[in-house]
């Protein structure tokens, strides 16, 4: 329960009195009610849509009588008029709500429909069970999903369900857990639910438990599940195209395809069957029936939003990133307000190709810019005593970014900044928890419109603001254009300018970014940091111990590439291959989830074949089920080739944690520079390439020397940790007094 104000502190009712003067007044009636005349006339104001109006009005009635249920009215009508400063001024009376519990269920209400999840939890908490109302239970137990707090919505749920035996009541706390993926807690919900009834059990809620089962690994009884919805819904549709997607997402793609193949649904070209059919395609690796199938979608649906997305989506994951750069570029050629996410997906699919001018890649970042709205400019009129710094980022999860934010974010000195991490992501893993520990304010946006997020960035008086994503999905650049914060910058996540005029820095080190060509190439300024590096590198904790050169029993070199296979190009592989034909026996082993297809593993073998490279020596790995399973395939590499122009950054780093060293070039632009620098950081020079014709002879220099390979492979940890690359506090502090100055200079 929330205290009462200090007697001489302003009164929260915001009167500019001191307390005592004023609601905590001795023998002060403010427990008093409002006459049903004035909540009429604040009723009608509302349908009026003059919403200012019935501030002024029950304003007029504070003057004559304050009451808590008049500083409720008003609380409820400032979230109308979107105005969340009043929170803080009005929170102390819902802890005296007891009787008041109609206007207090229209602020949980209306702070919901706003998605201000973090003021219904806080005011929950503040109501302290005054008011029982199983409606704001409801809301409250949704926002503690929707911030990602599951363990906190799941004691919340268990609670109600053990005192509960109204089947609306389960229904909704089944509904809110499978909603929230909690799906042991909806399957508790659904099997009490169903223990009650002993008539026929709703079908959308028998479909809802069968893909909780299935996601909660009960694969044998979610399909159970499913076969009794399909017996006794045959000839439904609507039924049909949700079991398909159900036994998709179980794994049951061959009965999943025969009931998509029936007479009743496969006539049916609509977007729902075409986006379940290429699901199952993707998924049994079918690459050229899919292809096929995308390119008949386009023909007949060139019109539809739906069907050009689905289009550039699978494009992508089939490896055809020429056809879909020019997809893309016709469709935004095509009119005056092309789609945001078609100009970022051209803006990120550029940075792949090789032999793109820098003045073309510039060029395609300002058009992505130019699509954001700027807002008018917001006064940043606030001094901390601390610096505030705030990350924003849709990967705090088990993501690469993972891996070089944390070790700054546990660096950081509290003495001298206050850390904010604002959440754009809705994945939760022990890795985001991992993130929430060490920052000193947690706030998830991912469900905040653009308004409401700069409004709680405003609400924080941040000083610094740093964008880890760029033009990768799920960036909110969209904030970053609205000034939200005193500086801004980006950092980590793209490896390209972001060409807007409200992004004033860019974190960089003495050298990776070409700074000759800066100016040129990117519209922020480059903030560098004195070392060797522009991040710092933690490397996995569930990694396991480097494993003997597998050159040593095969007698003969591995090569190997885990990056993601949009980095891939012809290039490479020819390069590759011609590595392999100078290399005797020699093998290579590429990994990532479009090997899966067909008509990509035709492709890359085509590339080998072009130099005799027999299909044998090639070994291809889609999919790990577990990183542990991953990090041990780093046991049968010797020696890993680098992708450009777009090099690895987690997986060199990874690569080199595991023991094995990396074949890089040395390009002209930050995304072809970044293995090169990781190389040289651990004092690694001679495996870095000064052209792609040096590329070949380091490669094959480094195949001949086995045995510099084995005894390398247990030393690199060391050379890693020496490095700036793990340097963390050094790194931070250099990166915390840059910060510093920038905000301190302008304050003096």
């Amino acid at each position: 329960m929330i205290d009462a104000p200090n007697r001489n502190n302003n009164c929260p009712c915001g009167s500019g009195k001191k307390f005592k003067f004023c609601c905590g007044k001795k023998n002060k009636n403010i427990t008093s009610r409002l006459d049903v005349k004035d909540i009429a006339a604040i009723s009608y104001l509302l349908t009026q849509h003059n919403i200012q109006a019935a501030i002024d009005y029950a304003n007029q009635l504070k003057t004559k009588q304050p009451s808590i249920e008049l500083e409720l009215y008003l609380l409820f009508l400032h979230l109308k008029n979107d105005d969340y400063a009043y929170v803080a001024k009005a929170k102390h009376f819902l802890s005296q709500s007891r009787n008041h519990c109609d206007i207090a269920e229209k602020i949980f209400g209306r702070l919901t429909n706003v998605r201000r999840f973090d003021f219904v939890v806080e005011l929950y908490n503040i109501l302290d069970g005054h008011c029982k109302r199983k409606n704001i239970e409801l809301l409250y137990i949704q926002a503690q999903i929707q911030l990602g707090q599951a363990l906190d919505a799941t004691t919340k749920i268990f609670e109600i369900l053990g005192n509960t035996k109204n089947l609306l009541l389960i229904e909704t706390l089944f509904n809110l857990s499978f909603m929230g993926k909690m799906n042991n807690v909806a399957i508790t919900c659904a099997e009490k639910y169903f223990g009650q009834i002993q008539n026929k059990r709703p079908v959308n809620m028998m479909l809802k438990y069968g893909m909780a089962l299935a996601k909660d690994n009960k694969r044998t009884q979610a399909l159970e599940t499913f076969g009794k919805v399909e017996l006794h819904h045959p000839e439904d549709l609507e039924i049909s195209l949700t079991l398909v997607s159900a036994r998709i997402d179980c794994g049951d793609l061959v009965q999943a395809e025969r009931i998509l193949n029936t007479q009743k649904i496969s006539p049916r070209q609509t977007k729902e069957v075409i986006t379940l059919y290429c699901k199952i395609l993707a998924q049994l690796g079918r690459g050229y029936e899919l292809l096929e199938f995308i390119k008949n979608v386009i023909q007949r649906h060139a019109d539809h939003l739906w069907a050009q997305t689905l289009y550039a989506k699978y494009l992508q994951m089939l490896g055809a990133n020429q056809e879909r750069l020019c997809f893309l570029e016709e469709k935004i050629k095509e009119t005056n307000s092309p789609q945001l996410n078609f100009l970022e997906s051209y803006a990120m699919s550029i940075l792949y190709e090789n032999d793109i001018a820098e003045d073309i890649v510039r060029r395609s970042q300002a058009e992505v810019a130019s699509a954001h709205k700027n807002s008018n400019a917001i006064k940043h009129d606030w001094q901390n005593k601390k610096i505030r710094i705030g990350y924003v980022s849709s990967d705090f999860n088990s993501h690469s970014v993972f891996y070089f934010i944390e070790p700054v974010l546990k660096s950081h000195n509290k003495d001298l900044v206050e850390v904010y991490a604002y959440y754009n992501g809705n994945k939760y893993d022990g890795k985001t928890d991992e993130i929430k520990r060490l920052v000193d304010h947690w706030s998830p946006i991912h469900f905040l419109n653009t308004p409401s997020a700069v409004q709680k960035i405003r609400e924080d008086k941040i000083d610094v603001l740093v964008d880890l994503n760029g033009y990768t999905r799920g960036n909110r650049l969209d904030i970053f254009a609205c000034k939200p914060a005193k500086y801004q910058g980006t950092w980590i996540g793209y490896p390209a300018t972001t060409a807007m005029a409200a992004i004033d820095f860019r974190v960089s080190d003495d050298g990776i970014d070409n700074t000759q060509k800066s100016n040129d190439r990117f519209s922020e300024k480059l903030l560098e940091i004195r070392s060797d590096f522009f991040s710092v590198y933690s490397p996995p904790k569930n990694a396991p111990a480097v494993s003997e050169a597998p050159s040593r029993h095969n007698r003969f070199i591995t090569f190997g590439s885990f990056n993601n296979f949009n980095k891939l190009n012809s290039e490479a592989l020819y390069l590759w291959a011609s590595i392999l034909s100078e290399v005797p026996n020699s093998r290579m082993l590429i990994k990532n989830r479009s090997v899966k297809f067909d008509l990509v593993k035709d492709n890359i073998i085509g590339s080998f074949n072009a130099f005799h490279i027999d299909v044998e020596r090639i070994k291809f790995i889609d999919w790990d089920i577990s990183s542990e399973q991953h990090y041990s395939r780093y046991a049968e590499i010797d020696l890993m080739l680098d992708t450009f122009p777009y090099n690895g950054t987690t997986t060199t780093c990874e690569s080199l944690w595991m023991g094995v060293p990396v074949i890089s070039f040395d390009g002209n632009s930050h995304r072809s520079r970044v293995s090169a620098r990781i190389m040289k950081a651990i004092g690694l020079p001679d495996f870095v390439a000064s052209s792609l014709q040096s590329y070949k002879a380091v490669a094959i220099e480094a195949a001949k020397s086995p045995s510099r390979l084995c005894e390398l492979r247990h030393t690199l940890r060391t050379k890693m940790s020496e490095s700036d690359l793990m340097d963390y506090k050094g790194f931070t502090e250099k990166l915390e007094n840059a910060y510093v100055d920038m905000v301190r200079k302008n304050e003096d």
